[in-house]
C-alpha cells in the first residue's frame, strides 16, 4: 500500500474509491460527517455501525491502520496563530458562523428547487415576504413556513432517498439566497458524533428543517411497500426484486425481508417470502406474514424505518412481546395502552 503523506489533498470519497471499499459504505461516512482526520479515532462499534459487511469492515480497518493521517498548515491554522488565545471566534461556539461556511461551495442536489417561487406561489408567500421586508428577517411562524414549503417539495424525493446532512446544507444555500439576513441555524445545525460529544451521547442533527423532515409521515403506499410488493405477472417478479434493492440502494439503507404476492390482491398465485436473494413460497399469505415478523426476531434484525411503527404494533399488541429497545412513536403508543388494559 502506498505512502498516503503523498496524497495530503484526498477525501474521503477518493481515498475509498482507492482502497476500492463499496460506494454505499463510502455514503455512510459521508453523511455522518466522518473525516480523515477520524478515521483514526473509530471505535469497533461505530465502525460496525457504518460498516455492516463484516469482510469489507476488516478490509477497511486494516487499510485504516496503515494509513497515515495528513497534516496540513492550512489557511484556518494560519488564522488560529494569529488569533492567538481569542476564543470567541472558535466556530464551535458560533455554530451559525460554521454552518454558514459550509454552505458557500456546496452542491445543488436540488437545481429544481426555486425557492423563490415556490414561496411566491404558496399561500403563506405573502406574509413571508411582507415579514422580511419590513424587519429583514423573518419571525418564528415565517421561518416554520418556509420550512414547510421546502417540505412538500422534498416529499416525493424523500420517499425514495435518504436526506443527509449535505442535502440540508444544499437547502441552507438556497435559504440563504433567498433571506440573506437569515440565520441559518435555526434551520439547521449538522449531528455531533458521540466521540466528540461533551456529554459522551450523540447529538443528532437539529433545527426546523431536520425536526420537519423526521416527523414527516410516510403515506399508507409507503408502509405497506416495506411489508409487501404485488406482482401481476410472473415475469415481473425479478424486476420487483430489482426495484426493492434500487429504492433501499438510494436511500442508502439494507432490503429488509418482505412478502412478494404475485397475482391480485384477491387471488394469489404466488405467495413469496424474500429473505436477500432466497425467495421462499407459501401457501396463505397469513403463514407468510407470521413468517416475515418472526425472521426480524430470529436474525435480530431492525424493522423497515417507513412501517416500524406497524410492526412494533404486531409484536406488542398481537404477540405480546416487549422488549427494553421499543422505542414507541407517539402516534401509536394510545394504542399499545389501550391494548395493556384489554
Amino acid at each position: 500500500m502506498s505512502n498516503n503523506n503523498d496524497m495530503p489533498r484526498l477525501s474521503i470519497k477518493e481515498l475509498f474509491d482507492q482502497w476500492n471499499i463499496p460506494e454505499d459504505i463510502t455514503n455512510n461516512f459521508i453523511g455522518n460527517e466522518i473525516t480523515l482526520q477520524l478515521l483514526k479515532q473509530l471505535s469497533p462499534d461505530v465502525l460496525k455501525e457504518l460498516c455492516q459487511h463484516i469482510l469489507t469492515r476488516i478490509i477497511l480497518q486494516q487499510h485504516i491502520n496503515q494509513f497515515v493521517v495528513p497534516i496540513h498548515n492550512n489557511a484556518s491554522e494560519e488564522v488560529n496563530e494569529e488569533d492567538g488565545n481569542n476564543s470567541g471566534n472558535n466556530s464551535d461556539d458560533h455554530p451559525e458562523v460554521a454552518v454558514e461556511a459550509e454552505v458557500i461551495d456546496e452542491v445543488d442536489y436540488f437545481p429544481s428547487l426555486d425557492l423563490t417561487k415556490q414561496i411566491t406561489a404558496s399561500p403563506e408567500g405573502p406574509l413571508i415576504s411582507a415579514d422580511y421586508s419590513q424587519n429583514g428577517k423573518l419571525n418564528p411562524t415565517n421561518q416554520q413556513s418556509v420550512v414547510d414549503i421546502i417540505s412538500r417539495f422534498l416529499f416525493p424525493w424523500l420517499e425514495e432517498n435518504m436526506i443527509t446532512s449535505c442535502h440540508y446544507r444544499c437547502l441552507l444555500k438556497k435559504i440563504k439566497k433567498t433571506f440573506p439576513n437569515e440565520c441559518l441555524s435555526v434551520y439547521f445545525i449538522k449531528p455531533v458524533p458521540k466521540r466528540l460529544s461533551p456529554s459522551n451521547k450523540p447529538i443528532p442533527m437539529r433545527g426546523k428543517l431536520p425536526d420537519k423532515i423526521r416527523n414527516t409521515r410516510h403515506t399508507s403506499g409507503i408502509t405497506k411497500g416495506n411489508r409487501k410488493r404485488k406482482s401481476n405477472n410472473p415475469g415481473d417478479i425479478e424486476t420487483e426484486i430489482e426495484k426493492q434493492r434500487t429504492r433501499a440502494y438510494n436511500k442508502h439503507d439494507t432490503v429488509q425481508p418482505y412478502i412478494l404476492i404475485q397475482g391480485n390482491m384477491t387471488e394469489h398465485n404466488q405467495v413469496l417470502l424474500v429473505v436477500d436473494e432466497i425467495k421462499y413460497q407459501f401457501t396463505s399469505a397469513i403463514t407468510a406474514c407470521d413468517c416475515l415478523f418472526k425472521c426480524y426476531h430470529v436474525f435480530g434484525a431492525q424493522y423497515p424505518k417507513d412501517s416500524n411503527h406497524i410492526y412494533l404494533l404486531i409484536q406488542r399488541c398481537l404477540f405480546k412481546i416487549k422488549t427494553q429497545y421499543d422505542v414507541l412513536p407517539t402516534t401509536i403508543i394510545d394504542i399499545d395502552q389501550t391494548f395493556d388494559r384489554l
